[in-house]
Formats: structure tokens, C-alpha cells, sequence
């Protein structure tokens, strides 16, 4: 589906796309692109994944006393156009708009700033229709990102870079936002470089077996060996210090650290340290945030695969194909080797293995087992859960069938 900047996606949308742009931003800022490019590339991502039909980002002139249109998308280049450059007293209830005549409304107008300075305002308009939380939530983190812009580039209007204490904290804030999850380890190794000054920086994550991978770097210094990270959690110490690199826990219990390494030896102020450690709590926080989208994604994209072929399936085929069809996919989705489809086979309802995958022996028994259970105590859930079969007291009544059949778990639907 292709339309202009203030377009809504629909639901087949890729929703990550608006966070990579806002990433990419960033980057082009650290590798030294004009301000005003960043900040338009900032403007574009939340027009397309907001759905505002005019974004506008405007930055303090302190001397003049207004806010000036430094970055304007809209679906007319005309208005667009009459936006670029226009100023505004630096009031709250200030706007250019005229809603009587462009039927627009401000739906979010958000303050930009750092260290509790006012920079700028941020201001989305929509026509009558409120913005989700979601939409809000992606505008705030695109409030965020401006703010940084406008913090690390004095050639913009902003004010000077900011201090490492200051650069942790507004990075941390970004961070906490919630960004891309593939790029998040990135991110965050990239603005604790800034930060403290190091020459390079890494992001070392546990995996389920507790073993130390690479999940992003920045700089030139090659991280093959996570020997003082190893060290950093075995001790439990929330800062390591060898002879030129620091090593930070991230999160409590930790999933991973953080890794920095300096030209010369260096060890930090309480002040530097502070802000270091509370950077790092919100680093981590952004981890598991991002883990917890790319879990949520990967099932939403099973799901969505599961019912299209399902469908499919239906539309196309008897059911017996269709029940194969859809053992298969599961099968695949889920990396499950043993899966069966029961029906309900007389008035007595006992169960007819209609379709299955992997299983053998008197497998229906422990399905019917399953059935009960879901009709009776277990009604009001959507699934039944098993992780012990062997242990768990509600099917006491078919430990024989589970032992003869292997059945170790089970998920019942």
C-alpha cells in the first residue's frame, strides 16, 4: 500500500519501520550529517508511523523569542511549503494553523528540551480523530530523539553538547522509549561511548544456557573475548575496572554487560559513575523491552501465517487435507515433532485422532483426558498447559497411556 506521509499502514503494515527511520536519524547525527537533514528524517518517520498529516518540528530562537519550522512534512507540498520557516511565539497555546480553514487540530504538541531547557516544540496535526497511545508513544520517542539532535549539534541553534553526565541521561531516556530491537544493543553501546568518552564500546548478552554473545558494538576495538564480562558477573560487582576497560551489569539479574574500553586507563567520578549506572538500568530495560517485541512479533507472524493457510486450506481442500495441511504448519511454526487433531467421533464424545504427526499408542486416551479437563475445572482457560505430565496430579488417571506413549508436555487448545 503506498500513499503519502500522513497515511495510516494497515494492518499487514511493517510497524518497525517508523523506529528504524528514527535510529537511522540518529546515526546520520553521530556521523556528523547536517542537523536540519536529521531532524527532517525525524519529521518523516512520525508522519508514517503516527498517521499526522503535518509534522512540525520548531526550534527556539532565544534571541527573537519564537519558535521557527526547522522540519515540516505534510501531504501538500503547498502547505508545506507556507509552513517551512515560519515562526511562532514560544507559547503553548501559539500555532500557525488555521483550523477553520485547513480543518486541522493539534493532536499532540509535545515540549522539546534537555537538562531542563526548552529547545523547541514538536507539534503533529490530524483531522479529527485522536491519536492512539501507541501513536503518542512513537511521538514522544521522536520528541526524544529531536531533543538529542538538537543537544549534540551546536551548529543547529541548540545549545552546546551536552557533558557525559548529561549525554547518559538524555540517551537513557531515549533508550527507555524503546527502540528498533535488532539495533537496540547498537544504540546503546553507541551513546555509552559518547557518554564516557571510551574509543569503544560492546554489548555482551547471556543467552538460555548463560554462555556470552556479541549483540552490538561500536568503535574500532575488536570484542572477541568477553573475558572481563565473564569476570564483571561472576563477581556480582556492578562496575569492573581492568586496565583500560570498564565492564557494567546490565539489569538485576543481569542479562548481559556492558563493555567500554579507553585509550589510556581511566577510572570514573562519582558523578560520571552515577549517571553511568543509572544509564545502564535503562539500557537493560530497552533489552528486555526489545526481546519482548521480537517474541511478540514472531508469534503475531505465526499466527497471521497459521490462519492464512488455514483459510486457505478450507476454502480449497476436504478437511482431511485440511487438517493435514494445518498439522503441517503448525509443525513447522512451532518446531513441534508430535501434534495431533482430535474430533469428536459419537454422542458418548469420545475422541477420533483425525490427523496427527509423531504420536503412537494410546495417545487419544490421554486427548480425551485433556478434554474433560477442559470442559470441567478448567473451562474459564483458553489452553491447557501441562509441564510434567508425569507429575502432575490432573492426568493421575492416564499415567499408564502416558508413559506407553512418551508424552512428557502438553498444550491442549
Amino acid at each position: 500500500m503506498s500513499g503519502g506521509p500522513g497515511q495510516r499502514q494497515d494492518d499487514r503494515g511493517d510497524a518497525a519501520g517508523p523506529l528504524r527511520a528514527l535510529g537511522e536519524a540518529a546515526r546520520r547525527l553521530t556521523a556528523g550529517a547536517p542537523a536540519d537533514d536529521v531532524l527532517a528524517a525525524i519529521a518523516a518517520a512520525l508522519a508514517e508511523g503516527s498517521g499526522a498529516e503535518v509534522v512540525l518540528i520548531r526550534v527556539l530562537d532565544e534571541e527573537a523569542g519564537l519558535l521557527e519550522a526547522r522540519a515540516v512534512v505534510a501531504g501538500s507540498s503547498a502547505l508545506a511549503a507556507e509552513l517551512q520557516g515560519s515562526r511562532v511565539a514560544a507559547t503553548p497555546e501559539a500555532r500557525p494553523l488555521n483550523p477553520e480553514r485547513l480543518e486541522f487540530e493539534i493532536g499532540l504538541q509535545l515540549p522539546l528540551g534537555s537538562a531542563g531547557r526548552s529547545s523547541g516544540r514538536l507539534e503533529l496535526y490530524r483531522r479529527a480523530r485522536p491519536f492512539s497511545p501507541a501513536e503518542e508513544g512513537l511521538a514522544w520517542l521522536g520528541a526524544e530523539y529531536v531533543a538529542l539532535a538538537l543537544a549534540g549539534s551546536p551548529e543547529n541553534g541548540g545549545p552546546e553538547p551536552l557533558a557525559a553526565r548529561e549525554l547518559l541521561g538524555l540517551g537513557g531516556d531515549v533508550l527507555a522509549t524503546g527502540l528498533d530491537e535488532e539495533r537496540t544493543a547498537a544504540q546503546v553501546a553507541l551513546l555509552a561511548a559518547q557518554g564516557t568518552g571510551a574509543v569503544a564500546a560492546a554489548v555482551w548478552r547471556l543467552d538460555e544456557d548463560n554462555s556470552l554473545y556479541l549483540a552490538g558494538s561500536h568503535g574500532v576495538a575488536g570484542f572477541e573475548d568477553p573475558g572481563l564480562v565473564t569476570e564483571a558477573l561472576r563477581t556480582r560487582e556492578m562496575l569492573s575496572i581492568a586496565a583500560g576497560s570498564w565492564a557494567v551489569r546490565l539489569g538485576q539479574p543481569p542479562l548481559g554487560a556492558l563493555e567500554l574500553r579507553f585509550e589510556q586507563p581511566v577510572v570514573p567520578s562519582d558523578e560520571l559513575l552515577d549517571a553511568l549506572m543509572t544509564f545502564a538500568a535503562r539500557a537493560a530495560h530497552a533489552l528486555r523491552a526489545g526481546e519482548r517485541v521480537r517474541r511478540q512479533a514472531v508469534e503475531l507472524e505465526r499466527s497471521r501465517a497459521l490462519v492464512a493457510v488455514v483459510g486457505q486450506a478450507i476454502a480449497q481442500l476436504s478437511l482431511a487435507h485440511t487438517l493435514e495441511t494445518a498439522i503441517a504448519r503448525v509443525a513447522e511454526l512451532l518446531g513441534s515433532e508430535r501434534l495431533a487433531v482430535y474430533l469428536v467421533e459419537d454422542e458418548e464424545e469420545r475422541l477420533l485422532a483425525a490427523a496427527g504427526r509423531g504420536l503412537a499408542g494410546p495417545h487419544t486416551q490421554v486427548a480425551d483426558r485433556l478434554l474433560e479437563l477442559a470442559r470441567g475445572p478448567l473451562r474459564g482457560h483458553d489452553a491447557i498447559q501441562v509441564a510434567d505430565a508425569a507429575a502432575d496430579p490432573r492426568l493421575a488417571s492416564v499415567r499408564d497411556q502416558l508413559a506407553e506413549t512418551g508424552i512428557e508436555s502438553a498444550v491442549a487448545v
